[in-house]
């Protein structure tokens, strides 16, 4: 047999392997449910949470954390609203020492929250007072349980508003991946776009990228059970149960996502979709489309 032969082989024995896993769980009543919490700090997160939430995806939980009361009808599972004896209910001034100051007041329920995730995701604006604040703290707490990501969304231009790249090299040492959308990027593309349609399409863009980042790690997940399996096989170990095999694997499917993971895939779909279609096509895909490893 060539190596050609044997790679073919080999990935076909692999394919049968992770479909008899997936038949496996459905008969013993595992259901692969990834569990997601969307961490949606500040007025562009709280944007981004409503919309998430009503979309009502499978195994997403949607938190919002501010500073500002008015914050606190958010339509989203969970309202955080932190630090009032310091802002007396109003949002952080534009400053990120306020609001990491205010967080501080939540840290411990935060923390329980993020410890039932397979995933956490933070998203908030690395340009604003709040979420420039509150986006690395919680990074460093989440990462500490579940796989942590981080979806940075660069504001519009404003006189005397920070670039916000110093929050952005912070959340890529913290989370991987970190991925980055810049709204006036994408308001000079879609050009003719009002600014509430292109609220939408960053919306979408989000879900998108959450849609593909929980299908990665599920099937990292029954990846992984199929090497465990093989092996177990291979050495004549006894599986005593194949729905525990994951709990021992935690780290070897985080790393596995982690490097399937990065900022490119918001270049690509800009650059690739937004442009064909001048931005107005709702059929955008990015879950089609494949994650490079963040640099």
């Amino acid at each position: 047999m060539d190596g050609y032969t044997a790679y073919v082989v080999g990935n076909g024995r692999k394919k049968a392997m992770v479909e008899e896993i997936a038949k496996m769980f459905e008969q013993e009543g595992i259901k692969l449910e990834t569990n997601v919490l969307l961490v949606c700090i500040g007025g562009v997160g709280k944007n981004i949470g409503e919309y998430m939430y009503k979309e009502k995806m499978r195994g997403v939980k949607v938190i919002h954390i501010n500073t500002d009361e008015r914050a606190v009808d958010a339509l989203v599972d969970k309202v955080y609203i932190t630090g009032r004896n310091i802002t007396l209910g109003k949002d952080s001034g534009g400053f990120p020492e306020v609001a990491e100051k205010c967080f501080q007041f939540c840290e411990a329920d935060f923390e329980n929250d993020v410890k039932n995730a397979d995933i956490v995701i933070i998203i908030g604006s690395p340009n604003g007072g709040t979420g420039a604040g509150i986006m690395p703290r919680a990074a460093e707490i989440a990462r500490e349980h579940a796989l942590t990501a981080c979806i940075a969304v660069k504001s519009f231009d404003v006189e005397d508003r920070p670039s916000g790249e110093d929050v952005v090299e912070r959340m890529k040492a913290l989370c991987k991946p970190t991925i980055v959308i810049d709204n006036e990027r994408i308001a000079r593309i879609a050009g003719k776009m009002k600014v509430e349609e292109a609220f939408s399409l960053v919306n979408k863009l989000v879900k998108k990228i959450v849609e593909r980042f929980v299908n990665v790690f599920e099937e990292e997940y029954i990846n992984y059970v199929a090497e465990s399996v093989e092996e177990g096989y291979r050495r004549h170990i006894e599986i005593e149960r194949i729905s525990a095999v994951p709990q021992r694997g935690g780290q070897e499917v985080t790393t596995a996502v982690e490097c399937k993971g990065g900022e490119e895939i918001v270049n690509v779909v800009v650059d690739r979709e937004m442009e064909s279609n001048d931005g107005t096509n709702d059929n955008n895909d990015i879950g089609g489309m494949g994650l490079s490893p963040s640099p």
